[in-house]
């Protein structure tokens, strides 16, 4: 199972009852460099007694995604794992962390405390352990781990300066032309492959939602989509756009305080909660019409209608408003630039590299929309016009017959006031 906890997706290895209506013990474990594998032989005595085991990946490890390196902290860890939560809408949850787990465990219960229970392994160990270290590592287990974790524990004993981050940096930069080249590549290869999706499109069901001559707001759940929702409020609010989520970004949306009008994607890292807010919901399939998301919604016994297209959501739900007329789309949590195609990997991104192509100047990022976007309103306009409407209400009390009247009730009722407030003294 994989879930949405922002900017990245975590994969989560499940154990217990099939329902998964047992209560929740969320497992993080040692590192970095391991996976949440390491604890489905341990717990399974659990799982079989009804307990709902979810051994998540870290970001960053085993196969969930990696995000900004800059983001590998264990502060961010512990958000992603209150995010998985909430998403999940976990209840009674104990988290159990072990070696560097139970350092984001201890990070999750000081920022959040949201769990009813902490359980913390392996935390220290004693100096002496240092001098087996050797002789454990030549009989890690599993075996295909065992030269990543030898790796790993090779790169303990070096103290990283200025002077080697530098020269890091500089190797980094060097494949950075590599990387380019292959990227390129494998676009050109997917060009060749789908080239229909340039010249026909996709085959956009009929939906009820309509999109046609309007601005139409995609929201995912990738880079700073957060900050790209806060600071589209005033654009939000003036031009209306209707709102797409992909997968996920329904999840952000109802907890920045909006309803999406459309859900596009898998339905994989989307709440139930949000899957029955009533937006209409649109099941990506793929190019042959099988669509892994259906069944989930079916069960729910909610309407869908299915878009078989080649890509990503993302993708699906940009190409959808083109081809339903949008006049206008604003991408947010969506990869623009070239640092954040290479970041997601080659595979993912050529897909949405067409798109781009085939959407044109029609579609923009969030942070453009917010750097030129400014309320039309003022604030030295507001300030204009509470001086006029106070000069107004001076000249009709100074020069109409009335206003003496109004001004002498006004100072009754002020004298009256004054007398009740001075009595409580």
């Amino acid at each position: 199972m994989r879930v949405s906890v922002g900017d990245v997706e975590l994969y989560v290895h499940e154990a217990g009852p099939p329902d998964g209506k047992g209560r929740p013990l969320v497992a993080l474990h040692g590192g970095p460099g391991l996976d949440g594998s390491f604890w489905l032989p341990g717990l399974a005595p659990l799982a079989d007694e009804g307990w709902h085991v979810l051994a998540l990946d870290l970001r960053g490890n085993g196969r969930s995604d990696a995000g900004y390196a800059a983001q590998w902290t264990v502060g961010q860890m512990a958000d992603d794992v209150e995010a998985l939560m909430t998403t999940l809408e976990l209840e009674r949850p104990v988290v159990i962390g072990q070696s560097f787990g139970s350092f984001v465990t201890q990070a999750h219960m000081a920022r959040h405390g949201s769990a009813t229970a902490y359980v913390l392994m392996a935390t220290v160990a004693h100096p002496g352990a240092l001098e087996s270290i050797d002789a454990e590592l030549e009989s890690f287990m599993p075996v295909s781990l065992r030269a990543q974790v030898t790796a790993s524990w090779m790169c303990e004993a070096s103290v990283q300066t200025a002077e080697s981050v530098a020269a890091d940096m500089a190797r980094a930069e060097e494949g950075l032309a590599d990387q380019l080249k292959a990227f390129v590549a494998n676009t050109m290869d997917y060009i060749g492959r789908e080239s229909k999706l340039l010249i026909e499109g996709i085959r956009a069901p009929e939906l009820r939602t309509k999109l046609d001559g309007k601005h139409v707001l995609v929201v995912a759940t990738g880079y700073r989509h957060q900050e790209d929702l806060q600071a589209l409020r005033s654009y939000i609010r003036e031009f209306k756009p209707v709102i797409v989520a992909v997968d996920g970004g329904a999840n952000a949306l109802m907890e920045a305080g909006y309803r999406p009008h459309l859900i596009v994607g898998d339905m994989d890292s989307v709440s139930d909660k949000a899957l029955k807010c009533g937006a209409e919901l649109v099941v990506h399939a793929y190019s042959n019409g099988y669509a892994p998301g259906l069944p989930r919604v079916q069960d729910l016994g909610l309407e869908s209608v299915l878009c078989p297209a080649p890509g990503t959501s993302e993708d699906v739900a940009v190409l959808l408003a083109d081809e339903q007329g949008a006049s206008l789309i604003v991408g947010v949590g969506m990869r623009f630039s070239l640092i954040e195609f290479l970041d997601k990997g080659r595979s993912g991104m050529a897909s949405a590299l067409l798109t781009r192509i085939k959407v044109g100047d029609k579609i923009v990022d969030a942070k453009g929309v917010s750097r030129l976007y400014r309320n039309r309103i003022s604030g030295w306009a507001l300030v204009v016009l509470a001086l006029a409407a106070a000069v107004a209400i001076a000249a009709a009390v100074r020069f109409t017959p009335t206003g003496p009247i109004v001004l002498n009730i006004f100072g009754t009722q002020l004298d009256t006031f004054w007398y009740w407030l001075t009595g409580l003294f």
